[in-house]
């Protein structure tokens, strides 16, 4: 299909690979493709047709530009409101707020924070609910009113003191369903007092690329501003952040970003519900704003709603959520401007988990600090650790990565023999990756991925990695939730993965 110079549109192939007019079209302005042709004209009406003479779709108007997907089709207004329609919702792609499908245009619904309401227990402080089973399931609704997709929960048990005494960690399920459980996996006291608490986060699926000239590019979910375009509109093609120039590194968390600049300086952007921008506020922003009483940065990472910056001279630096002493201050307390993390000094390498944290040091040792309730903090004696502590069987190591896999949460290490081995889960021992040598990457996510020194890249879940195919000559890799992006020895990035969900 194409438009012409004079608003004329045309097609051809099929049948026939003549070029034909389509009658009935005068004054258009912009084309897309899909299961359906759709044209806008200058008068912002918006036409359709598979075969046949075009129709006008209904119940829109004033359009600018338009993007079709398989089965679903989503416009912009001259308002810059988002409108979408089609025959597929299964995965919330019109962001109306549910999973059926609507051939009406409606408006795509601003997303906001999931809303998490306890069904058991229902207690109160007050007046306590009483159980006399010993692993209760802890249940809950959850809603959100636009994005429909949750990524992951968080599952904590308080004694009377306020102290975590039973964490989940975060636990990776996408999925649309509104109610949820998880059984606490340890029994708990008789007539003992606690306190149950439950957090539910939207899914990871925004990606960050800085390009040669040092610009930061975006692209994925925009539903908080975490793009850094002024607005919150997602975007499947990568869009230039303004304002943002000589930078060197970025990272993406949740919902929000970060970026490192050449001076030192960290700059942020996005979701703010627990201060990760660092600003002061627990403000979101749609553009970038720099992280207070921070410089001489050297290295940023992010997770959930937990932002670092490790600076020149060594030490860690942290800010935003602290439910399970992921800031490393010995408190719990959320905190919206960075923090020095205790108990570590002399750090090259940082790596953020779900709700814990790892830094390697320039002798080669590695500390760690947060949740420790699937075993990924050797040496800590809880479920979580307030400050960093030495973790014992890690020596040697030149690189480090956080994992999320099958509902647990592990440690990665690239030994400087080029070996890889693994920890955490259900087991604290360090354990060497058989099948693996002369390994120059790491990266963590839903599975393992290493770049060998000849530009390969493997992955495993558990069991022996695999070679992936389609791709070589690699020199970088960063993993998402559920989508990898690597960059190649000619400067060009790719990307695969089981989500595409938000254009990542």
């Amino acid at each position: 299909m194409a438009l012409k110079k004079d608003g004329s549109v045309g097609v051809w192939g099929g049948t026939s690979t003549d070029f034909r007019t389509v009658s009935g079209l005068s004054g258009a302005q912009a084309i897309s493709g899909g299961i359906r042709n759709h044209v806008i004209l200058t008068d912002g009406s918006v036409w359709s047709w598979i075969n046949g003479s075009p129709i006008k779709e209904t119940g829109i108007s004033e359009v600018n530009a338009i993007v079709t997907g398989r089965y679903h089709i989503v416009v912009t207004k001259t308002d810059g409101s988002a409108w979408a329609w089609g025959s597929d919702n299964s995965e919330g792609q019109l962001g109306d707020g549910t999973t059926v499908a609507h051939s009406t245009p409606a408006l795509v619904k601003e997303n906001t924070a999931p809303k998490v309401n306890l069904t058991y227990p229902l207690g109160s402080k007050a007046s306590p609910a009483t159980t006399n089973v010993s692993n209760p399931s802890i249940r809950w609704t959850q809603d959100d009113a636009a994005l429909t997709r949750f990524g992951a929960y968080q599952v904590q048990v308080l004694n009377e003191s306020g102290t975590v005494v039973i964490d989940s960690g975060e636990v990776t399920q996408p999925t649309t369903a509104t109610v949820n459980a998880w059984t606490i996996n340890k029994p708990l006291l008789y007539s003992q007092a606690y306190q149950v608490r439950v957090r539910v986060s939207a899914s990871w699926y925004h990606t960050l690329q800085i390009k040669a000239d040092n610009k930061v590019w975006a692209w994925g979910q925009n539903s908080n501003g975490q793009l850094g375009d002024g607005t919150t509109t997602s975007k499947t093609t990568a869009v230039v952040i303004p304002g943002l120039e000589n930078m060197v590194s970025v990272a993406a968390g949740n919902m929000h970003s970060l970026a490192l600049k050449s001076d030192g300086t960290v700059w942020s952007w996005g979701y703010n519900n627990a201060g990760q921008l660092g600003n002061g506020s627990n403000i979101s922003q749609l553009s970038p704003v720099q992280v207070k009483n921070l410089t001489g940065v050297i290295a940023i990472v992010a997770n959930g709603s937990s932002s670092y910056a490790l600076k020149n001279d060594g030490t860690v630096w942290a800010w935003g959520e602290n439910s399970s002493g992921q800031l490393g201050d010995n408190t719990n307390t959320n905190r919206n401007v960075p923090v020095q993390v205790l108990g570590i000094s002399g750090a090259s390498m940082l790596a953020a988990g779900s709700s814990y944290v790892y830094a390697l040091t320039s002798d080669g040792t590695v500390w760690g600090w947060g949740s420790s309730s699937n075993k990924q903090i050797p040496g800590s004696t809880g479920t979580q650790t307030a400050k960093a502590v030495l973790m014992p069987g890690l020596t040697d190591i030149a690189s480090i990565a956080a994992v999320e896999a099958n509902g647990y949460n592990y440690g990665l290490a690239l030994k400087k023999d080029g070996s890889v081995g693994v920890w955490g889960g259900t087991s604290t021992d360090f354990r060497t990756v058989s099948g693996l040598s002369g390994a120059q990457a790491i990266s963590g996510g839903i599975r393992n991925h290493v770049i060998l020194t000849d530009g390969s890249v493997w992955s495993w879940i558990n069991g022996s990695p695999i070679k992936e195919t389609g791709i070589s000559e690699v020199n970088a890799i960063v993993t998402g939730r559920y989508h990898i992006v690597v960059t190649k020895t000619d400067g060009s990035a790719w990307a695969w993965g089981s989500d595409n969900s938000e254009g990542q």
